[in-house]
């Protein structure tokens, strides 16, 4: 697979799958060094990002993502699940929530529940994808 296969299919899927409201995502599954490079420069070159998962089931983030939502990202991965509670304190509330709800917007996260909190409004549960 070229860069430009991988342009105008997997970039165009990826596009596709963050348009709309069904949840949908992209996880490219054990490629050679290769396509993942090929994958890689295309979803960057459109500012998105894909989920990579190696042979041992190790996911990846493919695209360009700031250092502190690939940290967040990486975090999720490590607990499994994740919400605004689990990031660090010195973030405010509205820093966690907008880091969660980027992730899941570029496909990197889904949520899977919520939690009523006392005195009123709601947390998110999230898992990564992979």
């Amino acid at each position: 697979m070229d860069f430009s296969w991988a342009d105008e299919v997997i970039a165009n899927l990826v596009e596709a799958s963050q348009t709309g409201s069904s949840q949908r995502f992209i996880v490219v599954r054990a490629p050679n060094e290769s396509v993942a490079e090929s994958i890689e420069a295309a979803v960057s070159a459109r500012g998105m990002t894909c989920v990579q998962v190696d042979g041992r089931g190790v996911p990846k983030v493919l695209g360009n993502l700031s250092p502190a939502l690939l940290q967040t990202y990486h975090l999720a991965v490590s607990k499994q699940q994740i919400s605004a509670l689990d990031l660090p304190d010195n973030l405010s509330p509205s820093t966690k929530s907008n880091r969660l709800k980027e992730l899941e917007r570029r496909g990197l996260l889904y949520r899977v529940g919520e939690e009523i909190i006392e005195g009123g409004g709601r947390r998110y549960i999230y898992e990564p994808v992979r």
